[in-house]
């Protein structure tokens, strides 16, 4: 419920958000205007240089974007990718925000149609969503279940993959498992405004994850290849163990911690 009135207010700015940045999240080589900006890239006009842009965002954003529970901006990840929200990454996201940011707002728009002018303004939308996240939202700072996404969600996102398991799947869900410790770890060193009820809600969800895991690993071995069942069953323990440690570490700090969690509506007006 927390994470909810935290992140996605209503279903409104959800679908406010799908509508301004889906289709370019889905597919940077989209356009509003496929016939305008298929022409101008024969000509090496605005179409290529807002479409390179696009690609080189999108491209990151496949890295940098964090997993989450809502499906409209999932994204396929490349093969090996496991989610960093060290501090030392989080500096070079914003780095890298305001790099894609100045790269856009300079575009020089003059003599471009009003259809390739929105096409810009779609991608500065989607840019401007890792402001939201980072900046706005502070999800690695505030909340603690944002840590649960980057563990249990990242491997969720594999798991609901149609069709049988593949070597390179199981190799993926191995790495994503494998970096928990390395999560939590940047859980601890990144959450110094953390919100109390978004910690209890972490600390309840962790409550049998020992259990849950457990059944998790015992499905997985019947459709594993079976010379990665040992390296299963050694990621599986330590991924309880790290999240396990991650609960024990959040219980003692939530007396201290604010209970005020309301971006307010400045923020949201922003958003919109």
């Amino acid at each position: 419920m927390f994470r909810d009135r935290f992140a996605y207010t209503s279903s409104a700015l959800r679908t406010l958000t799908a509508l301004l940045t889906t289709a370019l999240l889905v597919n940077p080589a989209f356009s509003l205007t496929a016939d305008v900006t298929t022409a101008n890239r024969a000509e090496g006009g605005a179409g290529t240089t807002l479409q390179a842009l696009a690609r080189n965002f999108f491209e990151w954003r496949r890295i940098q974007q964090p997993a989450q529970g809502d499906d409209i901006p999932r994204v396929e990840r490349p093969d090996g990718w496991q989610p960093d929200f060290s501090p030392d990454a989080m500096e070079d996201y914003r780095q890298k925000y305001e790099y894609f940011l100045a790269a856009v707002n300079g575009l020089d728009t003059t003599g471009w149609s009003v259809e390739e002018q929105v096409d810009a303004r779609l991608l500065r939308a989607a840019i401007q969503r890792v402001h939201w996240e980072l900046n706005i939202l502070k999800a690695p700072r505030r909340n603690p279940l944002f840590y649960l996404d980057q563990t249990l969600g990242s491997v969720f996102e594999l798991l609901i993959l149609s069709g049988p398991m593949s070597d390179s799947r199981a190799e993926n869900i191995l790495l994503r498992l494998e970096h928990f410790p390395k999560t939590i770890r940047s859980a601890k060193a990144n959450l110094d405004q953390a919100v109390r009820p978004f910690s209890q809600a972490a600390i309840d969800t962790l409550a049998d994850i020992d259990e849950r895991l457990r059944r998790m690993e015992a499905g997985l071995i019947a459709v594993f290849p079976e010379a990665l069942e040992g390296r299963l069953h050694k990621a599986v323990s330590r991924a309880i163990s790290a999240l396990q440690s991650y609960s024990r570490w959040l219980q003692p700090r939530l007396k201290t911690m604010q209970t005020a969690f309301a971006l307010g509506p400045h923020a949201y007006q922003w958003f919109l």
